[in-house]
């Protein structure tokens, strides 16, 4: 997901955790241009700045799954570890044996998207370039058992990236245009003035799209479940409610209207 979203028809950012601790951060900086004021007075007049959009349910949202991506990322390593030392049984699709094989070199940060199905389940999507720089992907989905030693090949989807065009908005005279870029502008003016240069690129980049959980579909779910006996989409259903209403009692009721996140679009091809 990317934290840079649109809002009530204008670009907006949110300002998440991290992007809060950079900004005071950059501005204790010996480097920033302007030192007549307090490095805390400079960070606050900055993030009241319109463009950020201070959202406590996405903020904690984000701290789970930032927890849940680094508990993959410990077993994806215990797998490959296992990988090397010949420890893992891999079955193909429908189990059957010897359709592909999955080694611990193409279990490499990038190009794996991890999801924990459970304490003992790991499902990995694993992309492969079989047309090189053609832009098209293909996926193989891996569940791996923890306890079972074994790794199943779910399904493979080809799929291919979207080049991401250009937004647009529906007004109120039901018009489409582009999305106001306005107080983005500003705010980056104004980061410009304060931080310097440097810094309008690490609040930019703390923006851009983040690591995320794998996707599913309701395929993958269904040879999730058949091969775990793990229901997936229940299971996580009532997780969600049970942190709602955490949120709820914690911080409110969610206000404000939808952001719309502009991380880029994937587009998957049915195979033949």
């Amino acid at each position: 997901m990317s934290d840079r979203v649109i809002r009530g028809g204008a670009y907006r950012a949110l300002a998440t955790g991290h992007l809060r601790t950079l900004i005071h951060r950059l501005a204790r900086s010996p480097l920033r241009p302007s030192r007549t004021e307090s490095p805390q007075v400079v960070a606050e007049r900055l993030l009241a700045h319109p463009y950020l959009v201070h959202d406590p349910w996405h903020d904690a949202e984000a701290r789970h799954t930032a927890d849940r991506l680094k508990r993959c990322r410990r077993s994806l390593e215990g797998l490959r570890v296992r990988l090397e030392r010949g420890e893992i049984e891999q079955h193909g699709v429908s189990g059957a044996t010897g359709q592909a094989t999955l080694t611990a070199d193409k279990l490499t940060d990038h190009g794996v998207r991890l999801l924990d199905i459970s304490a003992n389940w790991l499902l990995a999507g694993v992309d492969r370039h079989p047309e090189g720089g053609s832009g098209v992907v293909r996926t193989q989905f891996w569940l791996y058992g923890r306890a079972e030693r074994d790794l199943h090949l779910l399904l493979a989807q080809t799929r291919a990236r979207i080049t991401q065009g250009h937004w647009a908005v529906s007004g109120p005279d039901n018009q489409w245009r582009a999305p106001s870029e306005d107080d983005e502008r500003d705010f980056y003016q104004a980061v410009l003035a304060e931080l310097g240069a440097g810094a309008v690129e690490r609040i930019r980049a703390a923006t851009r799209p983040q690591e995320a959980l794998c996707p599913t579909s309701k395929e993958l779910l269904e040879a999730i479940a058949e091969v775990s006996g793990v229901d997936y989409a229940a299971e996580e259903q009532l997780r969600r409610h049970a942190r709602e209403r955490m949120y709820r009692a914690r911080y409110g009721p969610h206000a404000g209207p939808p952001a719309i996140s502009t991380a880029a679009v994937v587009l998957v091809y049915a195979d033949e």
